[in-house]
């Protein structure tokens, strides 16, 4: 086991992030060791909603970490100060272990971006409903 794969299997949070401009965003944080999923949208409040998830599910997103391409790659940990509004989209995912700040951060500007949208159907399956932003 690679020192990488240990550090995920040590995984407490994942969370996700999508912005697309001039519509807003939308966040899930999934507390895998408490079982607790939490999801913001910065347009609708009224949607915002906080729940548990199963076991089935923890371990689902667990795997997800070890396996899926996008978490397999090497990517910056900052994302640019500079916000093109011509991008379609910007997206992060960061994952804790015991710490306040993130082990590893990963971000694009495109949905099609290394295995970003196999992830994105994960989280959907996981919170039960599409993870985009809605106008």
């Amino acid at each position: 086991m690679t020192n990488q794969q240990k550090k995920f299997n040590d995984v407490s949070i994942v969370e996700t992030e999508l912005s697309v401009p001039r519509k807003g965003s939308v966040r899930v944080r999934i507390d895998l060791d408490n079982r607790i999923l939490s999801w913001r949208e910065s347009n609708r409040w009224n949607r915002n909603f906080t729940r548990t998830i199963n076991q089935k599910e923890v371990n689902m997103v667990r795997q997800a970490i070890t396996n899926y391409k996008l978490f397999k790659l090497d990517r910056p940990s900052e994302k640019s100060d500079h916000f093109d509004p011509h991008l379609s989209c910007t997206w992060q995912v960061s994952v804790y272990c015991d710490d306040a700040e993130p082990v590893n951060v990963w971000h694009g500007s495109d949905m099609d971006d290394d295995g970003f949208i196999e992830w994105t159907e994960l989280m959907g399956h996981v919170c039960r409903q599409l993870f985009d932003v809605v106008d």
